[in-house]
């Protein structure tokens, strides 16, 4: 699926995948679960970065994910991009940005891209 495609659950779901969370499932009514481990008794419970400030915050703090609004003309929008720096095989960096209806959904989009690519490949 393209990057710039995903949102809610899917979004999320991706992230999780990124950071290798156990027990993935894209729950039937579209929400990210887990099993976190770290409870004796590895109980199911909800990710989602691309709404959550305490899931998505530190993700965007740690990768140094750029967060504005998108206002510079022609793109006066309600809209948000989130800008990474890539390294590219000449060892410059390349900008790209990403484009959410939040920061962090324009953050987390940003960040499935700066792993996977434009396109996120399917699961082996």
């Amino acid at each position: 699926m393209r990057v710039n495609d995903l949102s809610g659950g899917k979004l999320d779901y991706c992230v999780a995948r990124i950071l290798g969370l156990n027990g993935l499932r894209l729950e039937p009514e579209g929400t990210c679960t887990y099993i976190d481990s770290s409870l004796s008794i590895g109980v199911r419970v909800p990710f989602f970065p691309s709404v959550d400030w305490a899931q998505g915050g530190p993700l965007i703090d740690r990768e140094r994910i750029e967060v504005v609004p998108w206002n510079e003309p022609p793109h006066i929008t309600e809209d948000w991009r989130a800008r990474t720096f890539t390294s590219v095989a000449d060892g410059s960096h390349a900008l790209r940005e990403w484009k959410g209806s939040t920061p962090l959904i324009a953050a987390m989009r940003a960040y499935v891209a700066s792993k996977f690519g434009e396109v996120v490949p399917d699961e082996e």
